[in-house]
């Protein structure tokens, strides 16, 4: 994945995480016998987080999380497995964009479009190459440990 800048280091506070990955992340674990409480622990994030929160985490809340997955379950696809999981209505209205686009193409030009709307940590760009597309992924921060999750997922 390429930038054209030096990548900047997430602001630790700042929100940049959809809420929906640290509450996919403790069902997962949870499926595997780790409590929910003990993964927001790992995370410090609320107790009540799965009921009550939404919007945005930090990277660094995330961060913790994904590094207390990683080695509780000794897991090296837990992005591929957790984006596996996400679903259309999961993204919200840009999912719902998305899904009811008429071709591939359409979807791509959308999702190219409004990604921020979702993160503000990955840019996407669509080049056109003979017959097919490339969708290119610019990381806008370092994603540290986390990078390899993002991308899968």
């Amino acid at each position: 994945m390429s930038t054209s800048s030096p990548l900047s280091k997430p602001h630790k506070h700042r929100r940049s995480v959809h809420a929906l990955y640290i509450k996919l992340v403790c069902q997962d674990l949870e499926r595997q016998g780790i409590p929910v409480e003990r993964s927001l622990r790992a995370a410090q994030l609320p107790q009540d987080f799965i009921e009550n929160g939404d919007g945005m985490v930090s990277i660094h809340e995330f961060q913790m999380l994904y590094d207390f997955a990683r080695q509780e379950t000794k897991d090296h696809y837990l992005g591929l497995h957790i984006g596996s999981k996400i679903f259309t209505n999961h993204h919200g209205p840009l999912g719902y964009l998305i899904s009811s686009s008429p071709t591939a193409e359409a979807a791509l030009k959308s999702l190219v479009r409004f990604v921020a709307l979702r993160t503000q940590l990955l840019e996407l760009e669509l080049k056109e190459e003979g017959e097919g597309l490339r969708l290119i992924v610019n990381e806008k921060a370092d994603l540290q440990s986390a990078r390899i999750f993002f991308l899968e997922a």
